[in-house]
């Protein structure tokens, strides 16, 4: 018996412990009762052989201590003076723990940001509910969520609040840049543009170390056979004045869906995204193409562009056809958005973009948004910025959360707290990095998707049951393959993708579930 007992619990360790993926192993920690699936987590990174992570159940957060062997060393409860914890971001500089916190004064009709640091065992700091950040608005249809965009070396945080005008009145936008050894503001302003409100969407923003800052937009305009009043800006905003130059960026006879921007070396601003051709369909034909540019924000006459056109098979592999095409329109075919840039040393790297929508439903007591994160378009740049290849990943992931109205008829307002939009992201979407030339990509797949190669080939995964933990190595030419990890249904256990924080070069750190217990892992490349 004693035997039979022994053999038992070798199996179930070889089970938990050693839980392989084609050729990668996954070291998994120990479970714990620590977790609960209406928790969302914020990964810090790794520090002193230990990884942080701060966990929100909606209204406590606490700070999550795994040591090196993947188990809960320990929780804290962060006491931050606010009556309901919620945070926009959490990042780690010199040791610390930093959290951002935005919320709407009525009275004042002022959005604040406030910061709050911790030591690494959870006790507060020298910054104590610091406001450092302050846009006065008109109305309630302002309470928008702020962006948070941190320059290269994390010295600078750009705050972005667009402003809710008339559709009339000119675009405006609010731009904060502080300094993030002391939360003190480096520069402030409140940007009018001379293009109605309607007609103007920010694509991007980034901050250079120095505190400059750079923004894409698009500039829509009336939509003629051939789209020829649409275009994309870049502005840039030198020192501390708050007043910025233009350039339109021009591509003859094309039209940009999607763009972004970030510093590199030198100072100089890196520009990719994708583009159409403007033929008597307009938009409706989808994505043609990759552009890549590099400018001098300082002389944006100074302005080098590269593209390559999308080859048709991998075009075909994420657009609609026959009857499911009749349920995308142009907006969604182009609804692309360029989640990372990742470059290395010698001016290469790689971009990842996810077609993302959200649709928002309203009904007597409640709003509800269903956020969509579809497929992935990867390329490769070399040095000289000029694309390699492209290639396409096709997948579907959706997950609807809801809200209560408050107030009665048309004076009713909602507000979508910051855990509650984090969970919509939390087993969609995807983390990667790059090893010796190779791009890992790891996401929840449908658990029938199996080695599905087009859209119509895809199952959307909508419930964590169905979900399977998947890692895709993309090579040198784009050509790539699909590696299950674990699923859901068989071992009670699911990929919290926002959850899971890359290791350049080396590895993932996994965040998982088992019913209400919580477990990290390590997935090493």
């Amino acid at each position: 018996m004693k035997t039979k007992l022994q053999l038992f619990c070798i199996c179930i360790l070889l089970t938990f412990t050693g839980l392989y993926a084609g050729d990668h192993e996954i070291q998994w920690g120990t479970m714990d009762k620590a977790g609960g699936t209406t928790n969302s987590y914020m990964p810090l990174g790794w520090i002193g052989g230990n990884y942080y992570a701060v966990q929100i159940d909606g209204k406590d957060g606490l700070l999550m201590n795994i040591n090196g062997k993947m188990d809960i060393a320990a929780q804290t409860e962060l006491i931050t003076g606010e009556k309901k914890f919620d945070a926009d971001v959490a990042y780690l500089r010199n040791g610390e723990i930093n959290l951002l916190m935005s919320e709407y004064e009525s009275g004042e009709k002022t959005n604040y940001v406030r910061a709050v640091t911790f030591n690494l065992a959870g006790k507060p700091t020298k910054t104590k509910l610091k406001k450092i950040a302050a846009v006065k608005v008109e109305k309630n249809t302002e309470k928008s969520d702020f962006q948070y965009k941190f320059s290269g070396d994390s010295s600078k945080i750009l705050i972005v609040h667009e402003h809710d005008m008339k559709g009339d009145d000119e675009a405006k936008i609010t731009l904060t840049v502080v300094n993030t050894e002391n939360y003190e503001e480096l520069w402030k302003t409140s940007a009018s543009f001379p293009y109605e409100d309607k007609n103007f969407t920010l694509l991007s923003a980034a901050v250079e170390n120095d505190g400059d800052v750079a923004m894409l937009a698009l500039i829509k305009g009336e939509e003629g056979s051939k789209l020829e009043k649409y275009s994309t800006s870049i502005f840039s905003f030198i020192g501390t004045s708050g007043k910025f130059d233009e350039k339109n960026i021009k591509m003859e006879g094309k039209f940009i869906s999607s763009a972004r921007v970030k510093f590199v070396n030198s100072k100089r601003v890196l520009i990719t995204g994708f583009y159409n051709d403007l033929t008597g369909k307009g938009k409706s034909e989808g994505i043609e193409g990759a552009f890549m540019a590099v400018a001098d924000p300082a002389n944006l006459e100074d302005f080098d562009m590269h593209i390559k056109v999308m080859d048709a098979s991998t075009k075909a592999a994420i657009s609609p056809s026959g009857a499911f095409a009749k349920f995308f329109n142009a907006d969604e075919l182009n609804a692309y958005t360029i989640q990372e840039m990742n470059e290395e040393k010698d001016g290469s790297g790689y971009v990842i973009a996810e077609q993302r929508r959200i649709i928002q439903d309203e009904e007597q007591s409640s709003v509800s948004r269903t956020y969509y994160f579809n497929h992935l378009i990867i390329f490769r740049y070399n040095s000289v910025q000029e694309i390699d290849w492209i290639s396409t990943i096709p997948k579907m992931q959706s997950t609807t959360i809801s809200t209560p109205k408050l107030g009665i008829g048309p004076l009713s307002v909602w507000y979508f707290p910051g855990y509650l939009t984090r969970a919509a992201y939390k087993y969609n979407s995807f983390v990667s990095t790059a090893k010796d030339g190779d791009i890992y990509i790891l996401y929840n797949d449908h658990k029938d998707n199996g080695d599905a190669r087009s859209l119509k080939d895809v199952k959307m995964m909508v419930n964590k049951n169905k979900a399977l933990a998947t890692l895709v190595t993309v090579g040198g030419g784009g050509d790539w393959e699909k590696e299950a990890l674990f699923r859901g249904k068989d071992l009670d256990v699911i990929l919290e993708t926002s959850s899971c924080l890359p290791i350049v070069g080396t590895s993932f750190t996994i965040s998982a579930e088992r019913g209400k217990n919580l477990q990290y892992g390590k997935l090493n490349l």
